[in-house]
């Protein structure tokens, strides 16, 4: 069983909870449900119904979707990281397995309790919604970047959008926009390609 200051410090290497104030994150750990899983043990299982993110204190642990007969391993995720974190925007079943690779400590925070800190701390609640959020957007990202490199392999990634305005001697007409490689994919999905 980890102490108090243990859990403060499995929190605190989640980026988002590194510099949050020290009555703010004992809001947040009276919020969360803690529980120690051994190499092996199952946290959730996709398919199944899921009401909590899970932030990892300690420990690693594997993501995997099932293709036929077999799991297979798509992540790896460690101390700092959130996981699961999909349901607190969409209450779907969970979209993949987490399996604990060593001895892990993590901790859950339900939507319920997230929904509860909004009206009691919504400053921190605002907190935890943002990195949700930056996560989602992160693994968007790599999924996106994943399907560029599938679809192009050998195209260069695309580059960021300059913040520059367009310059009066072109128009948009001239040049067509960048197709994402999702767009690209879905063109060749549907034989536009």
């Amino acid at each position: 069983m980890q102490t108090l200051d243990e859990r403060r410090a499995g929190l605190r290497r989640v980026g988002a909870f590194s510099q949050v104030a020290a009555g703010d994150l004992d809001t947040l750990l009276s919020c969360l449900r803690w529980r120690t899983l051994a190499a092996g043990d199952v946290l959730f299982r996709e398919g199944d119904y899921g009401d909590a993110l899970v932030v990892v204190a300690d420990g690693a642990l594997s993501v995997r979707v099932r293709r036929g007969e077999a799991d297979v391993e798509i992540a790896r995720v460690g101390a700092g990281e959130l996981v699961g974190e999909m349901v607190c925007v969409d209450p779907a079943p969970r979209s993949a397995t987490l399996v604990a690779l060593s001895p892990a400590v993590v901790a859950e925070l339900s939507r319920d309790a997230l929904h509860a800190m909004r009206a009691g701390a919504p400053a921190l609640s605002a907190l935890v919604v943002g990195a949700v959020i930056r996560e989602v957007t992160r693994r968007l990202r790599d999924i996106e970047a994943r399907v560029d490199r599938e679809v192009s392999p050998s195209r260069p990634p695309p580059s960021p959008p300059s913040p520059s305005p367009p310059s009066p001697m072109s128009s948009a007409s001239e040049r067509p926009p960048e197709r994402s490689g999702l767009q690209r994919l879905f063109d060749r999905v549907r034989g536009r390609a």
